[in-house]
């Protein structure tokens, strides 16, 4: 074995140790349950365990973990763990809701969501990106909860930026700058 296989199963206890926690993290999500333990000890169960990953991922079932595998780990593990953070909160605003006749740059983030929303999405109505929180951005926000099975106000509190959030984070990258 040379430096270049970047074998962990002889690595040290720490590097095992963060594999089996992404191992049971992807695990937990994709199955309900995990079977790696985290103990630092590459054993049958751990290497069980990246063999699974490596088929799931279509990879060799090697059971060993090379940079590739590596790679393909830290990739589903930081995509499980992005996807699981909620949308950050808008600056200035605090925890209120915006609502029709609220002005400001908050107002004017959400109106430049909802309009590339609504380039993407045929039922979310275009507003028009400026600070004014008008009866359009109310009809378009309660659209976007009755689609998210959120109570229809047409106030935008944390619910529903995250809905709006989520919805704006599955526009494929190249629509978001046409």
């Amino acid at each position: 074995m040379s430096l270049l296989d970047n074998d962990i199963t002889v690595d040290s206890r720490p590097y095992i140790i963060e594999l089996q926690g992404y191992l049971r993290t992807i695990q937990r999500v994709r199955q309900g349950g995990t079977t790696v333990p985290q103990d630092g000890y590459y054993g049958p169960a751990t290497t069980a365990g990246v063999r699974e990953f490596q088929q799931e991922e279509g990879l060799p079932p090697t059971g060993r973990v090379d940079a590739v595998t590596w790679d393909a780990l830290y990739r589903a593990y930081t995509a499980i763990t992005a996807a699981a953070q909620p949308p950050r909160p808008i600056v200035g605003k605090g925890n209120a809701p915006l609502k029709e006749g609220d002005r400001g740059d908050p107002v004017l983030f959400l109106n430049a969501m909802i309009g590339r929303l609504a380039r993407v999405y045929n039922n979310v109505l275009y507003t028009p990106p400026d600070d004014r929180y008008t009866p359009a951005t109310a009809y378009a926000v309660r659209g976007i909860q009755e689609w998210a099975g959120l109570p229809v106000t047409g106030e935008t509190d944390t619910a529903t930026w995250n809905a709006i959030a989520t919805l704006y984070n599955e526009i494929p990258r190249e629509a978001l700058f046409e």
